[in-house]
């Protein structure tokens, strides 16, 4: 009678192990969808305009010229960070993308080099007629057919003012250079 309630007992245990183990299995199936499909886009995902991160930028170091624009997930939020200068000084300035709030300001003195307005020379990014994020995600995009972009970086080199997007191409990382105000790819390599 004891190794029949044993035996019984054995049973129902392997039983419990078994259905149990079927529904951890369905639930982690399950959460890898849902994980699948919250897969926002960085552009998606950002509330602030550019427009909007630029003016805020502007109001908060005036009479300064802005030489980069970053936008990119920090902690799983989006932020930009703007960078520009002055005649003697850099500031950097990070913004939360999707409620406007600053989140850290810094200034400090440009190098001798670039001081008396050599670097607002060098490095300043032509700000009007640039195209949306909206419309460079998709050129970057449909370049690298099924891919998503990560990271926005607007720069100045030899006078041209160009958006370097970072792709998930797959299992890899790529780098598309776009023409900020045309729209013309520049170049792609991988990351």
């Amino acid at each position: 009678m004891v190794l029949k309630k044993n035996l019984l007992t054995l049973g129902l245990l392997l039983l419990s192990v078994t259905i149990l183990g079927g529904c951890s299995s369905n639930q982690a199936s399950s959460n890898q969808t849902q994980t699948t499909t919250k897969s926002e886009s960085l552009v998606d995902s950002t509330k602030v305009s550019l427009k909007s991160a630029i003016s805020l930028y502007q109001k908060t170091y005036p009479d300064s010229d802005i030489t980069s624009i970053e936008l990119d997930k920090t902690v799983g939020k989006p932020v930009y960070e703007i960078e520009g200068v002055d005649d003697n000084k850099e500031y950097k300035l990070s913004i939360n993308a999707k409620n406007k709030k600053i989140l850290r300001k810094k200034t400090e003195n440009l190098d001798d080099d670039e001081q008396n307005g050599q670097a607002r020379k060098d490095d300043k990014v032509k700000l009007d007629k640039l195209l949306s994020l909206n419309k460079i995600t998709k050129i970057a995009e449909k370049k690298l057919k099924n891919s998503q972009a990560k990271e926005f970086s607007l720069e100045q080199e030899l006078g041209v003012t160009y958006w370097e997007v970072n792709v998930k191409h797959g299992s890899k990382e790529k780098e598309v250079k776009i023409n900020a105000i045309t729209g013309k790819i520049l170049n792609t390599e991988n990351d």
